[in-house]
């Protein structure tokens, strides 16, 4: 046996993955308040609409390469990765369906993960999502410098490199492994569970409510069962029927009244916590009572920076550490186009490119593209204007130009 390579092995590593099923969330488990009984964080409906709203939110987004020659940029369209990233990051799967699954993996279970198909040449032309629970990560705990990092997919003997895999991460606190939205957020979502529960179950039992019979006089056992059995004959099945108490018996209701539990109050707050963790307005969530924007436009930006902003930089660095070299990536950019995301808005958008033309920065055919519309073949229109009917004060334009 190498003495170098038994040492190597037997090196402490953790291993780490999601350790779920086919679930499309990782499920809490529980018994009471504090440790209720495997249900999925999407069944709340506020952690559905964050996570859909937040995945959605950078799917529609186009992620753009461009070749980068000094201070100008290009769209690297000769690029095996071009089409790859803006269009079909394989031959069966379209960009937004690929960037929806890894974004819902990173959200839920803090990770996600891709495999990288590449040409004979070492080009990137292919990615291959593989859901989170089915990847084990396998790093050394000890040497913070090599880490040996390698990856195990199910159904594969091989250990994956860095290199073959990438691997989107959510609050990381050792760079290597990320930790879901829901693990922070598990007591709000516990008390989000327990509320809708408590709904549930008034709901289902037709509005009866627990409690318990008292009585002035002294009963037997035989006295006592022959009122439960006829308590419970008359309203078995929660039947709408008026309960008829004899010798004195009086019912004390032991439930708290629905409006002294504040559920519907509590609900609201809960759409609220919930928006914080995942960084969502709660208007965003229908929540119409927290409406603070002026338009629609206003919404989208504050949607854009606040919230979308740190996880298309994310995935704009884990795409170019691991897509291309280190020499390739000192001329290569990727950025998501996040222009799109003003599509709902078209007034914004006119504004945005009538701007970009009153300052010279696009052309008119340029400006027709990001409209939608077809180029116009001519010369002129391919040419870049500037305002000059802004001047120093007390001087006409026609005097500056004539010096």
């Amino acid at each position: 046996m190498n003495i170098k390579n038994f040492f190597k092995r037997n090196k402490p590593e953790l291993r780490q993955n999601c350790g779920c099923n086919s679930a499309p969330a990782p499920a809490l488990h529980s018994g009471n308040l504090f440790n209720f009984k495997s249900i999925s964080g999407l069944n709340l409906s506020a952690v559905y609409r964050c996570t859909d709203l937040v995945s959605s939110g950078v799917a529609q987004l186009p992620i753009l390469l461009y070749k980068v020659d000094g201070k100008s940029k290009t769209l690297y369209r000769e690029s095996p990765a071009f089409d790859m990233l803006k269009r079909f990051p394989n031959q069966s799967t379209t960009r937004f369906q690929f960037m929806k699954s890894v974004m819902l993996d990173t959200l839920l279970q803090g990770n996600s993960y891709a495999y990288i198909k590449r040409d004979t040449k070492g080009n990137a032309i292919e990615l291959h999502y593989i859901p989170a629970c089915n990847v084990t990560v396998l790093y050394d705990q000890t040497n913070f410098i090599d880490r040996n990092l390698r990856y195990l997919v199910a159904g594969y003997t091989k250990e994956f490199s860095p290199d073959e895999i990438l691997h989107f991460k959510l609050y990381s606190r050792d760079g290597i492994m990320g930790h879901s939205v829901l693990s922070h957020a598990r007591q709000t979502l516990m008390i989000g569970n327990a509320a809708m529960q408590n709904v549930s179950d008034a709901f289902s039992s037709g509005g009866l409510i627990n409690g318990y019979i008292s009585s002035d006089m002294s009963l037997d056992d035989d006295m006592k069962n022959e009122v439960l059995n006829s308590w419970g004959e008359q309203v078995e099945g929660n039947k709408a029927r008026i309960p008829v108490l004899e010798r004195g018996m009086k019912f004390n209701p032991v439930n708290v009244p629905p409006a002294d539990l504040q559920m519907l109050e509590q609900q609201q707050f809960n759409v609220v916590e919930i928006g914080r963790f995942f960084g969502v307005h709660p208007i965003m969530l229908y929540d119409l009572t927290k409406n603070s924007y002026a338009s629609a436009e206003a919404a989208n930006l504050e949607f854009l920076s606040g919230t979308l902003s740190p996880y298309l930089e994310s995935i704009e660095n884990e795409l170019i550490l691991k897509l291309f070299t280190k020499f390739e990536r000192k001329s290569i950019l990727i950025n998501f186009d996040e222009t799109s995301i003003l599509r709902t808005d078209t007034t914004a958008k006119a504004n945005y490119i009538k701007t970009l033309i009153d300052k010279g920065m696009i052309s008119i055919n340029e400006a027709r593209k990001m409209a939608g519309l077809e180029t116009i073949s001519n010369p002129e229109f391919d040419k870049h204007f500037q305002q000059i009917n802004i001047g120093e004060v007390g001087q006409t334009p026609n005097t500056q130009l004539n010096g």
